[in-house]
């Protein structure tokens, strides 16, 4: 339960706002590894698909099977499962000191090179929600062929905790 003023009542605030909603149970991995490690005040999220109510919402390459608003979409719904999980790990946010890293792979086709514009989609995300202090970030975009699921988007991320729960 969050209290007010704290870091968790505050993100939840900017949810209801911004008029979004983080899954009640975040994605589960899609093999046998865990959804998030951490180690000594680091973390890290393994990758997270945009992933709605069970199921994959979006399919295919960005720029093939799917467009650039198609992309943003994934992009968005995949950085809110990426906060739902830091949720679920850290049991709120009070932990939380701050978004380190944003690795973002997209799914590709030939001759589209738009793929930061993609991840800015997430970016912003990360800043809406857990605002600027916690959610800016360092950013890799990495252009794939195909991802697993045939999704079009993963997006891997580390973030600082407190050491202590």
């Amino acid at each position: 339960m969050s209290t007010p003023g704290s870091a968790t009542h505050a993100i939840e605030a900017r949810l209801r706002r911004l008029g979004l909603s983080l899954p009640a149970e975040p994605p589960r991995p899609a093999g046998g590894y865990l959804p998030v490690v951490e180690h000594h005040g680091i973390a890290f999220v393994s990758g997270q698909f945009p992933f709605a109510g069970g199921a994959l919402s979006h399919h295919g390459r960005i720029g093939l099977e799917l467009g650039e608003d198609e992309g943003l979409q994934a992009a968005r719904l995949a950085a809110l499962n990426v906060v739902a999980q830091i949720r679920r790990h850290l049991g709120g946010f009070e932990r939380l000191q701050g978004l380190l890293r944003v690795e973002g792979y997209v799914a590709s086709a030939p001759g589209f090179f738009r793929q930061p514009r993609i991840l800015d989609a997430a970016s912003a995300l990360f800043t809406e929600v857990l605002g600027d202090t916690l959610g800016s970030h360092a950013r890799t975009a990495i252009a794939v062929d195909q991802l697993p699921l045939n999704s079009p988007i993963e997006l891997c991320v580390c973030f600082a905790t407190t050491n202590t729960p």
